[in-house]
Parts: structure tokens; C-alpha cells; sequence
């Protein structure tokens, strides 16, 4: 979602499917609309992004945490 996937273009209402037998998750809207979506998308608010850099156990999660795509795990970030 912070590098504007298509989780982060959800809103109220949106039908989601989880497919465990695909290991995926598929947002239920047309192409036309996810792309005016994604074009209206800001990006991740500045404070957001901010985190990212500080000290501490929440920084480090935001560096180092991944999407289901690459396995939800935690890793420092000299692994990727």
C-alpha cells in the first residue's frame, strides 16, 4: 500500500477477494477506476514516511517489514 498498490486505493465499500487456493488478494473494481484511483493517489503523508527514518523498534518495522507478496516477514535491511 506505501508504494500505492492497489490496497492502498481501497475505499469504503470495495469488494475484496481472497483466493487462498492462488495466494492472492484481488480488489473487485474496473480498470478505468483503478486508474483514476491511482491518479488521485498523494502518495504517503510526509509525517508517514518520517517514521521511516527514525530511531526505534517502529522505524526499524517500517524499514524492514514486506507485503504477502514477498511473505509478511521482517528483514533488516541489508537482506534485501
Amino acid at each position: 500500500a506505501s508504494e500505492g498498490g492497489p490496497i492502498a486505493l481501497v475505499q469504503d465499500g470495495d469488494e475484496i477477494l481472497f483466493d487462498a487456493d492462488r495466494v492472492c488478494l484481488d480488489l473487485c473494481i474496473s480498470d478505468s477506476e483503478l486508474q483514476c484511483r491511482r491518479a488521485a493517489w498523494a502518495g504517503v503523508p510526509e509525517a508517514v514516511a518520517a517514521r521511516r527514518k527514525g530511531p526505534g523498534v517502529l522505524a526499524k518495522y517500517a524499514r524492514g517489514a514486506c507485503s504477502a507478496h514477498y511473505g509478511a516477514g521482517l528483514y533488516d535491511e541489508e537482506d534485501w
